[in-house]
């Protein structure tokens, strides 16, 4: 029983992401290349952009390791696969010197399969323990064999070309929700100016408007202004001509009363003679 869970539990991590889990304190204090393995994780969408603005805020790179393995161990085998990927893609001579096993080594020596298939091989042996040690191993299609019939717990290390096309599918689902979400804004951006062209349409009519109200009323006010101004000058012409009929009443009387004035002095020399 005891063997059947050791069988168990190593089936259940493949070898690349043991090499992670194992390696993790030298990879923290080795690896330089930290935001360029970021950059690919974020665009195969195997890291969230919180995640990656934590790990790009660190200042040292051991710093952006330790908050990039929060991740890993959040996001599981896969992620962690694609780790050990991209570690040999950006830092082939740590990966080497770490005992990593390149792609090309693998696909080149048939001795050297993928991690999971060389885990089953072991499991295997456990479980035949009175097996040959020097018999020879089983043909690839063997190899083969056993991995289509392995139980679903060992199917998690897929086949290179297969995390290939999958990553591929994820990368372009990622470029069209991306390219969606622009033709979002975009369409957004547009509705946007349509609605501030409409509202400074709105503005400059009632700017105009405003200033048609005010120059109706200004002309208003000098129209007012005008009439108080005849209407003034009509007072003043009649207060003049009612100044100059008084003035003419009284030179009038002022004449008669002079008349009257001779008369009597006429009167009173003709009784004096």
């Amino acid at each position: 029983m005891s063997e059947n869970n050791f069988e168990g539990d190593q089936q259940e991590r493949c070898m690349e992401a043991k090499f992670v889990d194992d390696k993790s304190a030298e990879l923290i204090q080795r690896v330089t290349s930290v935001l360029p393995i970021a950059d690919e994780l974020r665009r195969k969408v195997m890291l969230h952009g919180e995640e990656y603005d934590e790990i790009k805020a660190k200042k040292t790179n051991q710093e952006k390791m330790r908050k990039l393995f929060e991740s890993l161990n959040s996001g599981g085998n896969k992620v962690k696969i694609a780790f050990y990927n991209l570690l040999e893609k950006f830092q082939l001579h740590l990966f080497e010197d770490l005992g990593g096993v390149s792609r090309k080594r693998k696909l080149s020596d048939p001795e050297t399969p993928v991690p999971c298939k060389r885990l089953n091989n072991e499991s295997n042996e456990l479980n035949n323990p009175h097996a040959s040690a020097s018999a020879t191993r089983p043909a690839p299609i063997n190899i083969v064999n056993n991995i289509v019939h392995e139980p679903p717990g060992t199917q998690e290390c897929e086949d290179p070309s297969t995390q290939e096309r999958e990553e591929d599918r994820s990368t372009q689902e990622s470029e069209e929700h991306r390219s969606t979400q622009e033709s979002e804004e975009h369409r957004s951006t547009q509705e946007s100016e349509e609605d501030r062209s409409t509202q400074e349409s709105e503005e400059h009519r009632s700017t105009q408007e405003s200033e048609e109200d005010r120059s109706t009323q200004e002309s208003e006010e000098d129209r007012s202004t005008q009439e108080s101004e005849e209407d003034r000058s009509t007072q003043e012409s009649e207060e003049h001509r009612s100044t100059q009929e008084s003035e003419e009443d009284r030179s009038t009387q002022e004449s008669e009363e002079s008349s009257c004035s001779k008369m009597r002095e006429h009167k009173k020399s003709m009784k004096k003679n």
